[in-house]
């Protein structure tokens, strides 16, 4: 089990496409690329045969290593016979021929999911295999059967854990989803911003939940002041650790590289983006800070000296954009975030820090909203699952569903920490090209913080711990405990 775990991880190349191949350079001439779904897409020169021989070769590959753990699980468990494991090879080989990947990825998972989902409510739900007698699937029968005739005796523990090895196996595989589902999925995110203008608050009982979960927010970041001298190491910025929207190097993301007037009007460059040997108390107001900016030496520009790279990059710009971009997820869907600006990064990292330090040791969210372990809530999981007194709240973008207003509203008892997170609130992204739709090239977005930014996962887990709370005070269920909300990001758990 290790060996398949190393390679299809460490090694993306087989799985993932993503890998660079031996003998050739990790960086590729730009050339060979070209722009589509926000991310890089090299122009193969292989003829369609080579690319089925491919996509053979690695049907091949998982096929064979699904094999082997079939031959595993019979060694693991002396029950599991030859005949069972025969048909059971056979039925694998047949269904990866046929199917491809998504027998691994996508219906082998839900074989599992199925299996969980009897346990739980008694209810069989197997999609794409066929039942037998007792409504379980004959694929893995095996091993399947003893879970159905008990599944509390120590025999059907020991073949739920073989099975869930077996059928997970590929189940977070890394690959290039089509361009048609890439469509789809860029429509999704259009559509869910447009849904956020929609959102009606004056209904009752959503006007009192917001309320109430507008007072629990301001008492939890009551003090919070990025302004505040005294704070300083608490907001205490820094570059962000992945991509930048314009690409630069790691070394040069500590001096500012675009003057964006929205951005500084806010945070004083001469307190939080101080440039490198400026004299003390250079800036008297923004005016003078932008023609020092406009007017300052070659030697703090940076990129090459020629006069055409100072234009390019060293322009005033009057508000950041993001860019949208797709990253592997899994083989048969794509994540996509948003890459922010250099100078919108380094003060978004300064709050995610401060609100992560503040949030994690405040009595009211103490050990109930966490950001550096999701131990409380992976153990809350286990519990609820077999006691039923945890439930899991799981939404979809969850990070896209945060708008603007909501968080003007439930952050505008403290008017300094919401100026300044609007100020490093990206308001348009630039959409990828689309092959065969028409989308606009620059959005606006109604959402306060997509993922890719920093400060996205602590506004979120705030937002929906405070709202999960007044939910259950407006609750009419008598045994519900409010304090008993945990939340990690997106992942929550109510009583």
């Amino acid at each position: 089990m290790d060996k398949i775990h190393r390679v299809g991880r460490a090694n993306k190349s087989p799985f993932g496409g993503s890998g660079t191949r031996r003998g050739t350079s990790k960086t590729p001439s730009k050339s060979k690329y070209r722009r589509g779904f926000g991310v890089e897409h090299k122009r193969s020169s292989h003829t369609k045969a080579d690319a089925a021989r491919q996509s053979g070769t690695l049907c091949t590959t998982v096929c064979s290593y699904l094999l082997a753990l079939l031959r595993d699980l019979r060694n693991q468990q002396p029950g599991y016979g030859y005949a069972d494991f025969c048909r059971d090879a056979e039925t694998v080989s047949r269904r990866i021929a046929a199917e491809g990947l998504q027998f691994a990825t996508v219906r082998l998972p839900l074989l599992f999911d199925g299996l969980l989902g009897y346990l739980e409510s008694g209810k069989s739900d197997f999609p794409g295999f066929k039942l037998g007698k007792l409504q379980h699937p004959q694929f893995l029968r095996g091993l399947v059967a003893p879970i159905y005739a008990d599944p509390t005796s120590s025999l059907a523990v020991k073949n739920l854990k073989l099975v869930y090895q077996f059928c997970v196996a590929f189940k977070k595989l890394q690959g290039t989803a089509d361009e048609k589902r890439l469509s789809d999925q860029l429509t999704d995110f259009i559509q869910t911003d447009i849904d956020l203008n929609y959102v009606d608050w004056s209904q009752e009982p959503v006007r009192d939940i917001a309320r109430d979960a507008r007072k629990l927010i301001g008492r939890v970041v009551e003090g919070l002041n990025p302004f505040d001298p005294d704070q300083a190491q608490d907001f205490r910025p820094r570059p962000g650790p992945g991509a930048c929207n314009t690409p630069m190097k790691h070394a040069h993301r500590y001096r500012p590289r675009v003057w964006y007037d929205e951005l500084m009007s806010v945070f004083n460059p001469d307190e939080w983006f101080k440039p490198p040997f400026a004299p003390p108390g250079f800036i008297t107001n923004q005016i003078d800070a932008r023609k020092w900016w406009e007017d300052r030496p070659r030697s703090l520009r940076i990129g090459r000296r020629s006069k055409k790279a100072t234009q390019k990059y060293l322009v005033a710009d009057q508000k950041p954009s993001s860019r949208f971009k797709f990253v592997p997820k899994t083989y048969e869907k794509m994540r996509g975030i948003c890459i922010e600006e250099n100078e919108v990064q380094w003060h978004q990292q300064a709050i995610r820090r401060a609100l992560y330090k503040h949030i994690e040791k405040h009595p009211l969210t103490r050990g109930y909203v966490n950001f550096t372990t999701q131990l409380v809530n992976r153990d809350l999981a286990l519990k609820g699952s077999v006691s039923g007194e945890w439930a899991t709240i799981d939404m979809s973008s969850a990070s896209d569903r945060i708008s603007r207003k909501l968080v003007a509203y439930l952050f505008g008892e403290n008017k300094a920490l919401l100026k300044a997170i609007e100020a490093c609130s990206t308001d348009t992204v630039l959409l990828p090209k689309v092959k065969g739709m028409h989308f606009i090239d620059k959005m606006p977005v109604n959402k306060i913080a997509p993922m890719g930014s920093a400060i996205c996962f602590p506004i979120m887990a705030l937002v929906h711990f405070a709202l999960i709370k007044a939910i259950l005070n407006h609750s009419s269920i008598a045994r519900c405990n409010t304090r008993d909300v945990y939340v990690y990001g997106d992942d929550i758990r109510p009583p």
